[in-house]
């Protein structure tokens, strides 16, 4: 009977290391790089624009459900730059943005915080166009694979690993045979890699659908975004460099 008993634990172990693979929380570095084009880079703004801003943001997964945001690893950046004549004043700071998908429905919530009002777009997931290719890397010990994303609007590059079996990443980016550690966009314009890894049960109630800020389509969203954007323009005389960070 013991004999018994011991086999039926160290055969069930294997599959209690499987389950809590399938939860936990993937903690990503971003960086984003500032690029401008010829005119903004001759202009004389360029010279008060940062190379780069990075920040941290986590994903906290279950197999069905996940919640992406802004984590304080260290003070969250933000530059402020004057010229001597105090004519050209300028500050770049990360807004609040919040992913939440439900794998099992096929949908997500995104909650943005715009011009100091929140926004809430609810959609279904995207579907992505991933070709995998057979190039392999280790990230935090894990072994990944190279996905690339063939859509005509960006260029993205993903390194996913099959050993946590969730189809999730950062962002919106998902739907590749396992957890995206890695996600580069358009050349390192955009770039993330995950810096901690936490298998673990996720507590109820830390992964909750967001459910404030005005309700929008995507398109209503981008069409504010633009108006606002100009009419700022106007108050500053055109003396305006714009960045837009899409994610």
């Amino acid at each position: 009977m013991k004999k018994i008993t011991l086999l039926a634990l160290v055969l069930s172990f294997p599959f209690f290391l499987l389950a809590q693979k399938s939860e936990g929380e993937v903690i990503y570095q971003e960086t984003i790089q500032f690029r401008l084009n010829k005119a903004a880079a001759a202009s004389e703004f360029a010279q008060y624009l940062p190379k780069e801003q990075k920040s941290f943001q986590k994903l906290t997964f279950t197999a069905d459900e996940s919640i992406y945001t802004s984590f304080e690893m260290e003070t969250n950046q933000s530059y402020n730059s004057e010229s001597e004549d105090g004519s050209i004043r300028m500050t770049i700071q990360r807004p609040q943005y919040t992913v939440y998908k439900n794998l099992a429905k096929a949908d997500q919530t995104i909650q943005q915080e715009t011009f100091g009002r929140k926004f809430r777009i609810e959609e279904e997931i995207p579907q992505r166009d991933w070709k995998i290719t057979g190039e392999q890397k280790q990230i935090l010990n894990y072994n990944c694979i190279k996905a690339v994303l063939q859509d005509t609007s960006e260029t993205v590059i993903a390194w996913f690993t099959p050993q946590i079996p969730v189809s999730n990443g950062p962002g919106t980016y998902h739907k590749l045979p396992g957890m995206i550690l890695e996600l580069d966009q358009d050349d390192g314009r955009r770039h993330l890699v995950a810096q901690q890894i936490d298998l673990k049960s996720v507590e109820e109630g830390i992964i909750e659908k967001p459910s404030k800020g005005k309700k929008m389509s995507r398109e209503e969203y981008e069409a504010l975004i633009e108006e606002k954007t100009k009419e700022m323009e106007e108050l500053n005389g055109g003396n305006t460099i714009r960045i837009r960070m899409r994610n």
